[in-house]
């Protein structure tokens, strides 16, 4: 009997688990309109040129079987995959409290929730740790809130992503249900301990208030609060676009003769109306190789974690430079003085000679001949001078630059690019790989 009902209570718990799955991919279902194809011509489809170098069976194999047999949608299946490629094949460059890294580190979070989680909920989840008679009499309540954060948290952390600290936010929840019930369990009998817990609550509201309306931005006031975010973190820790409107006041204001913005998202000129000159993800203008009046940098690009910028080449443009106002709490700094940005225009015109590469060979190789021109340490010109050498049939060539941009990769750690799949090219395409 004892045994039966056992199994009954399991057998319900499976059936549970089963219907709440079924519920989940039925919203899935449901959030991409209950279509497959992610593009408007189902027949037309793209893949990950990377999945071949792959070594997830999941990204390999079960993904694309999953896709073949239509069971989840399309864009859902190919966003999935590329998370799990692209970081294996070309780590993201991470940077966290002044150091960039290649790809993940597993540190990554548990820093990043030190300094983006607020005062009161670190302090009273750590206060709740010590509420062992509490937690003593509730251990199914303790094993519901620790349990499942602790798994999503654990493989967070051994991912190679570390883009920014919302990829764990799930973990919140728990974590303020975890601290208030222990914090309150410890503190409740005692007057002096509720004055407290009033007073941390009060201390959370103003910490919330006192980062408005720059919450992107938000550190907790052990690490200085939003105007000191980006000596820590970067990406979407502080910056994701949101301050463009804070720039256009901000040039409304000032009227510079000249401006130039260096930033990760949005087009400033269609979307905000800012009639400046930009390098950016979605957008890049040529800019001059020496460039006086008004500059407006992003903390990512500060940070050095931004290729297409120039990287950290172009953060060191800035490094001694006082800025004349920060804007959004630290995500974008305004600079004001002369220039010299020539890492800014080695990566314009690098980026247009891998946009015409494929249909113009030639044109590619000037493009990449300049870009070296300005920035002898620019590797993006340095590879594309290899691989159109080696297209116009100059093999010696192909090797002097794919050695430079090795060298480059070698000598330069703040450089983050595929160095293993460009000696894999190198060596099936027969050139040698210099040691020095």
């Amino acid at each position: 009997s004892s045994l039966k009902s056992r199994a009954r209570l399991i057998f319900k718990n499976l059936a549970a688990v089963a219907l709440v799955g079924l519920i989940a991919v039925g919203v899935l279902w449901m959030t991409y309109g209950f279509r497959y194809a992610a593009r408007p011509n189902a027949a037309e489809t793209w893949a990950n040129q990377s999945v071949a170098d792959s070594n997830s069976t999941l990204a390999t194999r079960i993904i694309p079987g999953l896709e073949k047999a239509h069971l989840l949608p399309e864009a859902y299946l190919k966003g999935f995959q590329d998370i799990l490629v692209d970081p294996e094949v070309i780590p993201r460059p991470v940077f966290l409290v002044g150091w960039i890294y290649r790809g993940g580190r597993w540190f990554y979070f548990p820093i990043a929730v030190l300094i983006k989680f607020s005062a009161a909920v670190l302090i009273f989840g750590l206060a709740a740790c010590f509420a062992w008679r509490f937690w003593k009499k509730r251990r199914r309540e303790l094993l519901f809130l620790v349990l499942p954060p602790a798994i999503f948290f654990g493989a967070s952390c051994a991912s190679n992503i570390n883009m920014g600290i919302r990829h764990v936010l799930p973990v919140l929840p728990f974590l303020i249900l975890f601290g208030a019930a222990g914090t309150w369990a410890l503190l409740s009998r005692c007057r002096r301990g509720l004055v407290v817990c009033a007073l941390a609550l009060i201390l959370h509201a103003a910490s919330s208030l006192h980062a408005f309306p720059n919450y992107i931005a938000y550190s907790n006031e052990f690490w200085g609060g939003p105007s000191n975010t980006y000596k820590y973190l970067a990406d979407s820790n502080v910056d994701w676009g949101q301050s463009m409107k804070e720039a256009k006041a901000y040039l409304d204001r000032t009227q510079p003769k000249a401006c130039w913005v260096i930033h990760a998202y949005n087009d400033t000129d269609a979307d905000y109306g800012i009639p400046c000159g930009e390098t950016s993800e979605f957008k890049m203008d040529e800019p001059p190789q020496h460039f006086s009046g008004t500059v407006i940098v992003t903390a990512s690009a500060l940070a050095g974690v931004l290729n297409y910028t120039g990287g950290a080449r172009t953060a060191s443009i800035f490094r001694d430079v006082k800025p004349k106002a920060k804007l959004g709490g630290s995500a974008l700094f305004v600079y004001e003085g002369r220039f010299d940005l020539s890492t800014c225009l080695a990566s314009y015109h690098a980026q247009q000679s891998t946009k015409i590469l494929a249909y113009d060979t030639r044109e590619a190789m000037r493009e990449a001949q300049e870009a070296v021109s300005f920035d002898a340490r620019n590797h993006i010109g340095h590879f594309v001078m290899c691989l159109a050498a080696e297209a116009l049939g100059n093999p010696v060539q192909a090797e002097q630059e794919c050695n430079a941009t090795l060298k480059v990769l070698r000598e330069d750690p703040n450089v983050l690019a595929d160095r293993p799949g460009i000696e894999k090219y190198m060596r099936s395409h027969g050139m040698r790989v210099w040691t020095q």
